[in-house]
């Protein structure tokens, strides 16, 4: 099963990641989590970094009209589907292509058979909770140091819907 089939919006697809993204990703996603250079004292991430990435989980490149537009990783981890690395261009933002991506993962959990999706997000981005409660997801009370900034975990279960 493609995780890239259950992206459904018209004007852009996502797709595998290659190695000739590598340059272009590492700055779309370090501008995307500019926030956090501050606690962490780094960009988010490097060449040797994403490619690292790509080889452990699933990397996507979301596209549409030519452009390169974000990005998102999945993973399997037993009977849930984890994803991170959201991350979508300034110029597209507020325009429902990261809401779009998070109905991929859903769809693709769901067609898996999966019991919940899970993901992270940085206690620096606290604004991104309430993003993520308004799709259906809750804390979990787990949290995981990462330097300067803590890892908070979330999860949707959809083993019932």
């Amino acid at each position: 099963m493609n995780f890239s089939n259950h992206y459904t919006r018209p004007d852009s697809a996502l797709q595998s990641f290659q190695d000739a993204d590598t340059e272009e990703l590492v700055e779309l996603i370090n501008k995307a989590y500019a926030y956090q250079d501050v606690h962490k004292k780094s960009p988010r991430t490097n060449p040797q970094h994403l490619r690292k990435l790509a080889i452990e989980n699933e990397l996507y490149v979301l596209r549409g009209n030519g452009q390169t537009i974000g990005c998102i990783y999945i993973k399997l981890e037993d009977d849930s589907l984890h994803f991170g690395l959201l991350a979508v261009d300034e110029q597209y933002r507020k325009q429902g292509f990261a809401q779009a991506m998070i109905a991929a993962v859903e769809s693709y959990a769901r067609a898996s058979n999966l019991k919940s999706i899970k993901l992270d997000y940085m206690s620096v981005a606290s604004e991104l909770k309430g993003y993520y409660e308004r799709h259906g997801f809750h804390v979990t009370g787990e949290v995981n140091n990462w330097g300067t900034i803590d890892l908070i975990k979330m999860e949707k279960d959809i083993s019932s819907n």
